[in-house]
């Protein structure tokens, strides 16, 4: 198996591992507050790093091994800087969720305790 196989295979996991955490945190709590449940938990920091998986696994499954040139100085295995601006991304989607999220519970009638 070719290097750029095995960064995008890596890619793939962590971009399906994105989606299912997604998919666990905000998926299955907003389907539960739609069929009307008691009480909806969620939790903070799947919401938050499900999309930088997401969009990190997105990276490298399209750009292989390029991919991970782009993120990780080859040197020292530190992020670059569009590696951190990347991250970045990820991290203001995630955020955006997560207010979508708690402004989607409350207009259902779901208060945070």
């Amino acid at each position: 198996m070719s290097q750029d196989m095995v960064w995008r295979f890596a890619g793939a996991a962590l971009f399906a591992i994105g989606i299912a955490l997604a998919w666990w945190s905000v998926g299955e709590a907003t389907m539960a507050a739609h069929s009307g449940s008691a009480e909806v938990g969620y939790r903070f920091k799947s919401v938050v790093i499900a999309p930088v998986l997401g969009l990190v696994g997105l990276v490298y499954l399209v750009g292989g091994a390029r991919g991970d040139t782009l993120m990780r100085a080859s040197q020292t295995g530190r992020l670059t800087l569009r590696g951190w601006i990347v991250a970045g991304i990820g991290l203001a989607l995630g955020a955006a969720l997560l207010v979508w999220f708690k402004s989607h519970m409350a207009s259902l009638g779901y208060v945070e305790t």
